[in-house]
């Protein structure tokens, strides 16, 4: 038997049909070799008339995007984002004929290019409206801390005969700029360290608000806070504003001394335009975990609808948080462990009211010689207690 000589690519595609039989052709340079036939004959025009009307090199669609963008002109989405309103009400301003649109973009797209002329347009038929949707989406605004704005008198929901869509919730818009210049002079923009406390996680209970973030706005507004509040960025966002821990100290002790409040928080006063709560910003409003909210609902403890797996409603959760108090909150407010809660209210006798969760009546743990008083102090935290009897 002879030796079988391997041929290179190069000598392959220079010879296809090799005579000699001690060659042997390895297979894959068999494919590549057809395969580049292939490409280079019919095939290769055939897919170049296929990927020619979808190729930018050849169309110039980034180029004409550039340009279109230097003079100023917008999609759809960038406008939408400029007047802050959601795109399904961008269309029902160009189906109201508000907006003169000359061109077509596409066959399945609706509009070409936006001008600064549409933009004013527009802008004279919003007037003073704002999605809030958007607003919230940009401000980093939960739905929760959106209506205690409004109750508070830091936003202002217009009335519903003069929403664009009926099921969409608008914002005045002067309200809102005013509000938002208001909060920031009030706030130092820095690092936050160690010492600053995240205000969503202040979790408190003045009056029959529970979380009351939008009267601790108004107090800071008004100049009423005895410390400042903090900001990473110059610009307003509810997840990036901070307290000093000093002074959530100080609203923890005087939520469980039952003392005079630092501000009166407000009640309800909007109109309720969000009726039903998503799971996750019961969540956040209960301090419990998704696991416990499920339970919750499942027992009825927000309604009917709920406990086939229907949404929430905003009352049966808000009525749950001011009724009971949950092991996260009272280690919070507290200042230890949920396991040191759970050990402590076992120690001094207290039984929670909902076990599975589990949940206690607030009235029976917080204040002046309640379970979280006693917790307080069987941890060394007299000085602390102390120096809020001053």
């Amino acid at each position: 038997m002879g030796v079988e000589a391997v041929m290179t690519l190069d000598e392959f595609l220079a010879d296809m049909s090799p005579t000699q039989k001690n060659q042997k052709v390895p297979p894959f340079f068999r494919q590549l070799a057809l395969s580049k036939r292939l490409v280079e004959g019919p095939l290769s025009v055939f897919l170049d008339n296929i990927v020619a009307p979808y190729d930018d090199a050849s169309r110039g669609v980034q180029r004409l995007k550039a340009e279109r963008e230097k003079a100023g002109a917008m999609t759809a989405r960038q406008l939408a984002q400029k007047l802050k309103v959601e795109r399904s009400t961008l269309k029902l301003i160009v189906d109201r004929d508000k907006i003169k649109v000359s061109k077509k973009r596409g066959v399945s797209r609706r509009h070409v290019w936006f001008t600064q002329e549409n933009f004013q347009q527009a802008n004279e038929f919003l007037g003073k409206r704002v999605s809030a949707r958007v607003w919230m989406r940009s401000h980093h605004v939960t739905t929760i801390e959106m209506l205690q704005l409004a109750d508070e008198g830091l936003l202002e929901i217009l009335p519903p005969e003069e929403a664009l869509e009926p099921t969409k919730v608008d914002l005045d818009r002067d309200v809102a700029i005013a509000t938002i210049q208001a909060i920031m002079s009030q706030v130092v923009v820095g690092k936050p360290d160690r010492q600053w406390v995240r205000i969503e996680r202040l979790f408190t209970c003045l009056g029959d608000n529970h979380k009351p973030w939008g009267s601790l706005l108004v107090a800071a507004k008004q100049g009423k806070l005895k410390g400042e509040l903090l900001s990473r960025e110059d610009h307003f966002s509810m997840s990036g504003l901070y307290i000093h821990r000093e002074l959530a100290d100080d609203f923890r002790l005087a939520i469980l001394n039952e003392t005079e409040p630092m501000f009166v928080a407000a009640g309800n006063r909007s109109v309720d335009w969000y009726p039903e709560m998503l799971r996750g910003e019961a969540e956040c409003y209960l301090n419990v975990s998704c696991p416990e909210i499920t339970w919750l609902a499942r027992q009825g403890y927000f309604g009917d609808d709920a406990r086939e797996g229907g949404p929430l409603r905003r009352s049966d959760v808000e009525s749950l948080g001011q009724e009971f108090i949950g092991t996260r909150e009272i280690a919070t407010l507290a200042g230890c462990t949920t396991a040191s809660v759970l050990g402590a209210l076992r120690k001094f006798g207290v039984s929670p009211v909902i076990a599975d969760v589990p949940f206690w009546r607030r009235r029976a743990v917080v204040g002046d010689g309640g379970a979280i008083h006693q917790i307080a102090l069987a941890r060394g935290r007299w000085g602390l207690w102390a120096s809020s009897q001053r």
